[in-house]
């Protein structure tokens, strides 16, 4: 991210959603669980592929409620 790209974060406005809100804070649940946690392989495996799909599922609406916004959080959390 340069110094463009967060020229342009001040100029967004985020339409969020409530599901997009909730999904937030799963992410973030579930985030924190897989650096606290000490987890069996398979818990972590099935954690981290819970994880992905939120973070498709929080993209995917993202882009159909704000396209432009949605760029950045691509630049963002990939």
């Amino acid at each position: 991210m340069d110094e463009n790209d967060i020229k342009n974060l001040k100029d967004l406005q985020f339409t969020i959603t409530e599901n997009m809100k909730d999904t937030s804070i799963e992410m973030l649940t579930i985030r924190q669980m897989l650096d606290e946690c000490e987890l069996s392989k398979k818990d972590r495996k099935l954690l981290e592929k819970h994880f992905e799909k939120l973070k498709q599922q929080f993209a995917k609406e993202l882009q159909a409620t704000k396209p432009r916004a949605s760029n950045v959080y691509k630049k963002l959390f990939k």
